[in-house]
């Protein structure tokens, strides 16, 4: 799913397009482009990419049918609207009748995107929003919206002090604020860790991405991975400047959500909220080089009990019409051969997190049962009175699978129900609809960004 970013993203830059007059004569057709994510539309030709977007055409001939074209390098979709009495068309408000979406969908016109639909035009900035609108065949407007990987004001470095592999990102001058320790899942490596870093800095919070297996410095393999080395980083956080010791969010996805609720439960002196995304309350296994199952973390030396039964999964046939391998049933099929007493010891404790958690899940998730597994931790965290006292949440979206991160919000989903390329021989079932995906992602996004705001 992380390599949905990598096409859609370009490096913080600037651009020489000048916002377009909204008061314009409104016979001249025109393009403008608002960032909505404040709440209060602002005209713009650049935004971080993940920022709500509105998309306004005015200057039309009332009552008029225009096809909307959005496109991407390598991807486009188009949507049929009628003008209002006004001459103008709103994405956030107007009917799109047809085309690669239907409804009102300020989203639309980028979730429906499809890979092929668009030319590879030769452009500075390949990978900006292009739009263009036309009334019986003929092109009447064209605007570019430049799309940011981080903002101007966020400087970033490699960290390779006390053992640790990260990627440090902070805003230059801003006062000090709460911080946030981010990483990836069973990918592994550094690179979840640095586009997460960039962006939640540019949102204002100073971000340790961390590699914690699969990059020199850290094991190969995610298979024995000790725990002392997140409360490494923790320290290290707080030394920074930039940063206001007291406050640290630990957030990850699918493996890292896990580990989230893991060190929320394990380093109470250090994390005060927790973000899991696609997590599960119980721990699995690790593998090691001879694909042999382990413990994955170890805390003082000894590895965490994990769900050692091990299931068979299954093929899907997804809505895009690939056949994908569905690795769900494994899992309910480990769950349902263990022991209730093998099920308890593989249970985290979340409830002795020193603050909230807010955990985030798709019950279409086909790579794992996220909701299924969230769920062992919302009890916990509901028997034990700790969700009355800290306001946890679990939100699980029903037709979002394992693509509800950031790296989903405005971009094409139509396919990310799956793998974009094969691991070993075969696409990997992650489950949901294209347009659940992206609706769950956006509204994952922003309740993320309302629970950073209120924990640090």
């Amino acid at each position: 799913m992380k390599r949905l970013l990598a096409v859609f993203l370009v490096a913080c830059g600037s651009t020489t397009n000048e916002v377009p007059d909204a008061g314009q004569d409104a016979g001249t057709p025109a393009i403008t482009f608002f960032d909505v994510s404040s709440g209060t539309p602002v005209a713009t030709t650049k935004m971080l990419w993940a920022n709500a977007l509105d998309i306004r055409v005015t200057g039309l001939p009332p009552l008029t049918q225009a096809d909307v074209t959005a496109r991407f390098t390598g991807w486009g979709a188009t949507a049929t609207f009628t003008s209002d009495a006004d001459g103008a068309i709103d994405l956030a408000t107007s009917y799109a009748a047809s085309g690669s979406y239907q409804g009102i969908d300020a989203d639309g016109i980028v979730w429906s995107m499809t890979k092929g639909a668009s030319p590879d035009d030769p452009q500075n900035d390949p990978f900006g929003l292009r739009v263009h609108v036309d009334i019986a065949g003929v092109t009447v407007a064209s605007a570019e919206l430049a799309r940011l990987a981080m903002t101007e004001d966020v400087t970033c470095s490699n960290v390779s002090d006390d053992g640790l592999v990260g990627y440090f990102c902070s805003k230059t001058g801003a006062s000090p604020r709460g911080a946030i320790v981010v990483f990836g899942g069973s990918e592994g490596g550094i690179g979840t860790g640095q586009s997460m870093a960039r962006y939640y800095a540019s949102l204002g919070y100073p971000s340790l991405g961390l590699a914690y297996f699969g990059q020199a410095g850290v094991p190969a393999t995610l298979a024995h991975v000790p725990l002392e080395y997140f409360g490494t980083a923790f320290a290290w956080v707080a030394k920074q400047p930039s940063v206001a010791p007291g406050k640290l969010v630990v957030m990850g996805g699918s493996r890292g959500g896990e580990l989230a609720l893991i060190l929320g439960a394990n380093f109470p002196q250090q994390v005060t909220a927790v973000v899991a995304q696609l997590p599960s309350g119980l721990v699995w296994p690790g593998i090691d080089s001879t694909f042999t199952p382990v413990g994955a973390w170890t805390l003082s030396g000894n590895e965490l009990p994990y769900v050692a039964a091990w299931g068979d999964g299954t093929t899907v046939h997804e809505p895009d019409g690939i056949n994908a391998f569905s690795e769900t049933p494994a899992f309910h099929a480990s769950i349902a051969a263990s022991s209730q007493s093998e099920l308890d010891a593989a249970t985290t404790h979340v409830e002795n997190t020193n603050g909230p958690i807010l955990m985030i899940a798709g019950a279409a998730d086909d790579l794992w049962p996220a909701c299924d597994l969230s769920k062992y931790a919302m009890d916990r965290l509901t028997s034990s009175g700790h969700a009355t006292k800290y306001g946890d949440a679990l939100l699980c979206y029903p037709d979002a699978g394992h693509n509800i991160d950031a790296f989903t919000v405005g971009v094409p989903t139509t396919t990310a129900m799956h793998t974009s390329t094969p691991v070993n021989g075969a696409f990997l079932a992650l489950g949901g609809t294209p347009e659940g995906i992206a609706h769950a992602t956006r509204d994952a996004d922003d309740k993320v960004r309302v629970f950073l705001a209120k924990n640090l």
